[in-house]
């Protein structure tokens, strides 16, 4: 969809408003650990198939349904406000959901099935989903976000900014998402793991057979995205290496143990953050409470 000059921020607006899933970009995912001591893991995550691993600070995301029905609350109210001022746009026939993760590189490629459709690339969104308001007509940005506006009868932040208070009532002060910064300082702290750090030499020795050489599994995905892009269908090259990839770590044991790992320091970051993690979750309970009551009384 061509965005539209009045949308430049409709998706760093709607982003900002979500408790989002932690996204890892290849090369930067959160901050460098300033203390790394490393943690006793849970053998049993060690022993677990890497794909039924789940993280603690999961219990602190907002569920699909949970995404969904906050965002199909904004865009009812949304809508009513930009009714005020004349604009008639309609409500999608599909509400965007939780960010869909369109590659598992936490911990490097890992998954095979992944490698061999679509190599190091990312695989295509199977929804198609947008914010609500990138269907606003570009002469409704002064009413949507008060971008330049001067009108007094345009509420503070727009139409936007008045479907986010409304959906924050009944929340004092809008706390920080810590569970997002935990996640990031946890991997951060699981890359650095002297455990994990031992697993990259054997998983480079044995990915040289393909000819290739990289420091950590993050290089490897950093590469073939800049020879060959991040989307569309991979070589056969590109298969080759990825497949091999995937397979040598798992013949070294990396997954599940930087996996085991990652989990060992969000269990310690949530004793030592539970009052702030508790906090957010009244907050998302609010948040998700308030959200249902608009959709559940929305205009027919």
């Amino acid at each position: 969809m061509k965005r539209h000059a009045g949308h430049r921020n409709a998706l760093t607006v709607a982003c900002a408003a979500l408790v989002t899933l932690m996204m890892f970009v290849v090369g930067g995912c959160g901050k460098e650990p300033t203390d790394v001591a490393p943690v006793e893991i849970d053998k049993a995550i060690l022993a677990a198939p890497y794909d039924t691993i789940t993280y603690p600070l999961d219990e602190y995301e907002l569920t699909d349904d949970e995404f969904r029905t906050i965002n199909h609350a904004r865009a009812i109210l949304v809508r009513r406000c930009l009714l005020r001022f004349g604009f008639d746009v309609p409500l999608p026939s599909e509400i965007l959901g939780r960010p869909q993760t369109l590659i598992e590189d936490r911990h490097g490629l890992v998954d095979e099935k992944h490698a061999q459709e679509w190599g190091y690339r990312q695989k295509p969104p199977t929804s198609r989903a947008v914010p609500y308001e990138m269907a606003a007509p570009p002469e409704a940005a002064a009413v949507l976000y008060k971008d330049g506006s001067t009108d007094p009868s345009v509420p503070e932040g727009g139409c936007m900014g008045e479907a986010g208070q409304a959906l924050k009532e009944g929340v004092a002060q809008e706390p920080q998402d810590v569970s997002r910064e935990l996640q990031k300082e946890a991997w951060a702290k699981s890359a650095e793991d002297p455990r994990v750090k031992e697993k990259f030499p054997p998983w480079r020795a044995c990915i040289k057979k393909t000819g290739y050489s990289f420091a950590t599994p993050h290089d490897a995905v950093r590469h073939w995205n800049t020879e060959n892009g991040a989307h569309g269908k991979p070589t056969p090259k590109e298969v080759t290496a990825a497949l091999a990839d995937v397979r040598c770590k798992h013949e070294v044991g990396l997954p599940s143990l930087w996996a085991a790992v990652e989990v060992a320091y969000q269990r310690a970051l949530i004793e030592e953050r539970s009052q702030q993690l508790e906090e957010l979750k009244r907050w998302q309970e609010i948040w998700i409470r308030n959200a249902t009551k608009i959709v559940a009384g929305r205009e027919k």
